[in-house]
C-alpha cells in the first residue's frame, strides 16, 4: 500500500476481526476486485452519493468509515470530493488504491482518495476533520444497540459542526426478507462470520438521533428493483424495469420496499 499507515492502532474488536478475516480470505472478492468505470459513474449520480454531494462542496474532505469495495469512495472522488477511506483490512485498502490509480488513468483525471487503515470504533482523526462521513453496509454488524450508537457517535465526532452523517444499511424489514433467507440469497443471508442487525427505517433514524445528530431524515432506495434481485430472472428484471418507468415511488413505498435504507443527520452547530 502506497498511502499513509494509520495514526492509531486498530482495536481487536470482534466486528473488526470478523470483517478482516472475511475480506482477506482466499476466496474474497475484496482482495482484487476491479471496479468498472461505468459502475463508478452510475454510483456518482445515485442515492448513495447524492446526500453527501448535496451537503458538501468540491474539494471538501469526506470520510467513508468502512469502505469495503470502495465504490462509494471512488464515486465521491469522481464528484471532486477529497475522500479518505478507512478500513481495518490492508488487503481492502491495497485493492482500493489500485482501483483509484487505474480509474484515474481511465478518467484522465486523478482521483483525490487516500486509503487509511483504522478501526471505526476509534477513528484516527481529530474532532471536526470532515465535512461529511458516510458508510454503507457497516453499522448493522454491531448487534447491540449501544455499540451501534457508539459507532455512529464516533462518526459524528469527526464531522465538523453543520456537517452530515449519511448511513446506509440493508432493509431488515423488507417484505421479502423471509423469502431471501429461506432460499439462501447470497447477498442477504446472515453469515456465521459477519452477522447483522435487521434495521427498519424508524430504528435507524432513532439511532442517529441517539448519537447526537439532528434534522434526521430516513428513506429507502430502489423499491421496485428488489423484485428481481433474487432470483435474478429476466422476466423479473423486465417487470421491475417496467414498474420503475410507469409508477411513482412514494416515500412509504421506498421505506418499506427499498433494498437498502438511508438515514442522514446533521451535527449541531
Amino acid at each position: 500500500m502506497t498511502d499513509n499507515e494509520p495514526t492509531a492502532k486498530p482495536s481487536a474488536g470482534d466486528v473488526a476481526r470478523r470483517w478482516q478475516e472475511l475480506a482477506e480470505s482466499d476466496n474474497s472478492v475484496y482482495r482484487r476486485n476491479d471496479v468498472p468505470p461505468a459502475r463508478v459513474e452510475s454510483m456518482a449520480r445515485s442515492g448513495y452519493v447524492e446526500p453527501v454531494v448535496a451537503a458538501t462542496r468540491e474539494g471538501d474532505r469526506v470520510l467513508e468509515a468502512g469502505c469495503g469495495s470502495g465504490t462509494i469512495s471512488l464515486a465521491l472522488a469522481r464528484r471532486a470530493r477529497a475522500v479518505v477511506s478507512v478500513d481495518i483490512s490492508p488487503a481492502v485498502l491495497r485493492n482500493l488504491a489500485r482501483n483509484r490509480d487505474r480509474l484515474g488513468e481511465h478518467f484522465r483525471q486523478p482521483l483525490s482518495l487516500m486509503p487509511v487503515r483504522g478501526d471505526i470504533e476509534r477513528l484516527p482523526f481529530a474532532d471536526g476533520s470532515f465535512a461529511a462521513v458516510t458508510n454503507e453496509g457497516v453499522v448493522e454488524h454491531w448487534l447491540e444497540r449501544d455499540a451501534r450508537v457508539a459507532v455512529l457517535r464516533e462518526m459524528a465526532r469527526v464531522v465538523r459542526p453543520g456537517g452530515v452523517v449519511a448511513v446506509y444499511v440493508p432493509n431488515g424489514r423488507h417484505p421479502l426478507v423471509r423469502w431471501w433467507y429461506w432460499t439462501k440469497y447470497p447477498g442477504f443471508v446472515t453469515s456465521a462470520s459477519v452477522p447483522w442487525h435487521r434495521y427498519g427505517w424508524r430504528e435507524l433514524a432513532d439511532d442517529l438521533r441517539a448519537a447526537g445528530l439532528t434534522e434526521v431524515t430516513a428513506d429507502g432506495l430502489s423499491p421496485y428493483s428488489t423484485l428481481a434481485v433474487w432470483p435474478n430472472w429476466w422476466i423479473l428484471r423486465a417487470l421491475a424495469a417496467g414498474l420503475r418507468r410507469l409508477l411513482p415511488e412514494p416515500q412509504w413505498l421506498r421505506r418499506r420496499w427499498g433494498f437498502n435504507l438511508v438515514a442522514v443527520g446533521h451535527k449541531p452547530n
